[in-house]
């Protein structure tokens, strides 16, 4: 699979919380709008499936009630879910579903873990996933929560609070906001601080606002010093200034030797240095876009998303669309999707897949 750095690492970067609108106490047909299904109180929440098979243009995959968080990783499409809201009521606590698919087969591979609140805890709802390539990671009451990527029978914590953001996994290895770790078969005797020296005059590393990471590295953009770093995971030798002078830097990814990241302004940029940092500016990979976010690349391209436009179809929720540029630059960027994008795309060798109000969708690439 290609993914969004070397490692093939995925994670979902925004907390979505949606709220069917127009809900009645029935189950509504699915049509063409798909702005909630509703259900009778008490019904267990299914998810409906489609037609995976199409292989041109935008498809839907599953929808599933309200979606809170989505991944990919692997061949699998990983959500968590729970019934729609009725008439303004919010879903019980036991009714929420970490769930997983093979996307070209979903109603045959569905798997369903039931997201239980701890006793004495409050229960927070997970909005937000993590994949590697053996691991599935979400937040819970104290701390993270994972699971064999596979089965995801046996749950694991670890009890350090992490933020959508600034989680990142390997195989082995939990990073917290690019300023600790721990083991993942021990967290609790392994929590230490990452503390890499720094070059002569540069400011010392503060939370990170976005993190990647390949086999060796982790890649950060810090705000204070405005600059996108890389260090080594295990805390040594020296941070790495990659680039300067960059601001509102809201996604950042790595793969072939080169970082990505975008700039989340009217005027926006996608941008790109080599790992071991540029020479001088960073090169433009696109131009004028608007307030572009949420990265992922495979091979050729690069992908990212804009704000769909003020009064189209749910824009009022913050929906986006999708678009690529050739990871060497492009002029114009192509749009792959219409509106409605209100999660990170995830792409593998066949499609870009996305969250939409509802539901799961894919694109041909």
């Amino acid at each position: 699979m290609s993914g969004s750095s070397s490692y093939a690492r995925r994670h979902a970067a925004f907390a979505l919380l949606f709220v069917a609108t127009g809900c009645t106490s029935k189950v509504a047909d699915v049509g063409d709008n798909h702005s909630g299904v509703t259900r009778d109180a008490g019904t267990p929440a299914q998810p409906i499936f489609f037609d995976a098979s199409v292989e041109i243009g935008q498809r839907r995959i599953v929808q599933d009630g309200a979606i809170w968080a989505f991944t990919e990783s692997s061949g699998r499409l990983f959500w968590v879910s729970s019934p729609p809201w009725v008439n303004g009521s919010p879903p019980l606590l036991d009714e929420y579903f970490l769930r997983s698919c093979s996307p070209l087969s979903c109603a045959r591979t569905l798997r369903s873990l039931p997201l239980v609140p701890t006793d004495g805890a409050p229960f927070l709802v997970p909005n937000w996933l993590w994949a590697n390539d053996t691991r599935l990671f979400w937040p819970d009451e104290t701390g993270v929560s994972f699971c064999n990527r596979d089965e995801c029978i046996s749950v694991n914590h670890l009890g350090v609070d992490a933020s959508s953001m600034g989680f990142a996994a390997d195989e082995n290895e939990a990073f917290f906001d690019g300023a600790a770790a721990c083991d993942l078969d021990d967290c609790a005797s392994t929590y230490r601080k990452l503390e890499p020296s720094l070059p002569t005059g540069e400011p010392p590393l503060d939370g990170s606002i976005v993190t990647a990471l390949d086999e060796d590295y982790l890649y950060q953009y810090q705000f204070v010093g405005s600059r996108i770093v890389r260090f080594k995971k295990d805390g040594t030798g020296e941070v790495q200034v990659i680039a300067r002078d960059q601001f509102d830097v809201p996604g950042i990814a790595v793969r072939d030797a080169h970082v990505y990241w975008t700039e989340y302004v009217s005027l926006g940029r996608l941008l790109r240095c080599p790992v071991t940092g540029c020479a001088g500016d960073p090169e433009v990979v696109a131009s004028r876009l608007d307030h572009p976010t949420a990265l992922a690349l495979d091979a050729d391209y690069v992908y990212f998303e804009e704000p769909d436009p003020p009064g189209s179809a749910n824009s009022q929720l913050g929906t986006r669309h999708i678009s690529k540029c050739a990871i060497t630059g492009c002029v114009t960027p192509e749009r792959l999707t219409e509106n409605g994008a209100l999660s990170a795309p995830f792409v593998d060798d066949r499609s870009i897949y996305f969250l939409g109000i509802d539901y799961i969708a894919a694109v041909s690439k």
